[in-house]
């Protein structure tokens, strides 16, 4: 029905022991962020290749490379300013090696962030921090349409794609086949949107990639408490799967298992999501 995977590091930074825990669960698509505790435009080539055969072996595919390119890099920072996660030139040589590695092991999908956020700085419309963003990803976009890849741009609450409907404003503003949405589906949760139909209705035709998780925002504490699907405030899984099945959605459904249950492990934080989410499924 849905094609069904996790980002390996949500279960352990070993790569053999989250690749066993996904073959245990029927997950055949792996999300790359980190591994083996090394951030995964750190790779080398015989690590990546490595990967590959790791994966392959066990009938999987790669989903995603998933680096932090872009997370809380300034828009205002000139190119080789360095803040804490690295300066916007840093990020560039970033995306360059992870759009190989994406080629290398056969995936078309790298993830970027729209940077640190903004709106809550300057009024939306008289700001010049929109025309700064759109700016900003001109060349990683030079560099996606020139290897044939596609970035997704994931709806995260510390950057300027807080939301769907800012997701798919950057998309439409920037005007490039070589972007689409990656579609965290609990983050805008955070600044107040509805996952559905308010979310989805803006993004249904622009989605890449999905993140699959619940939770409860604090906003007076500027956190958020996350659970398995089903558990938190997205509220209604049942209707976003009927309508990414009516709409054709192709991609993948990621686990993101941001959260520890208490007395338990990463692990069990992942099989509680995927038994929840498959205890929807089977309800539709």
């Amino acid at each position: 029905m849905f094609a069904l995977g996790v980002l390996t590091d949500e279960i352990s930074p070993d790569l053999e022991r989250a690749l066993n825990v996904m073959e245990e669960l029927g997950l055949k698509y792996a999300e790359l962020q980190t591994v083996w505790d090394k951030y995964i435009g750190r790779l080398s080539e015989g690590e990546v290749e490595r990967i590959g055969r790791m994966v392959a072996d066990r009938g999987m595919k790669v989903s995603c490379i998933s680096p932090h390119c872009f997370f809380n890099v300034p828009l205002r920072a000139d190119p080789d300013d360095k803040c804490y996660w690295g300066s916007y030139s840093e990020h560039l040589e970033d995306l360059k090696r992870c759009v190989h590695i994406a080629k290398e092991l056969g995936t078309n999908l790298v993830r970027t962030f729209a940077f640190r956020i903004q709106m809550l700085l300057d009024p939306p419309v008289l700001g010049d921090w929109w025309s700064l963003l759109l700016d900003k990803f001109k060349e990683p976009l030079k560099i996606a349409e020139q290897a044939g890849v596609t970035l997704v741009v994931e709806t995260a609450f510390l950057t300027n794609t807080a939301d769907c409907y800012l997701a798919r404003k950057l998309i439409d503003d920037l005007g490039s086949k070589s972007m689409k949405v990656l579609w965290d589906v609990a983050n805008g949760l955070f600044h107040g949107e509805k996952p559905y139909p308010e979310g989805y209705e803006h993004i249904k035709n622009r989605i890449g990639h999905i993140h699959i998780k619940d939770g409860v925002p604090n906003r007076s504490r500027f956190a958020f408490h996350f659970c398995a699907p089903g558990k938190g405030q997205v509220k209604t899984f049942p209707e976003i799967l009927k309508a990414l099945q009516r709409d054709g959605y192709g991609g993948v459904l990621s686990f993101e298992c941001e959260y520890i249950p208490e007395g338990g492990t990463k692990e069990d934080a992942l099989r509680m999501s995927v038994t929840a989410l498959r205890d929807i499924l089977n309800g539709l």
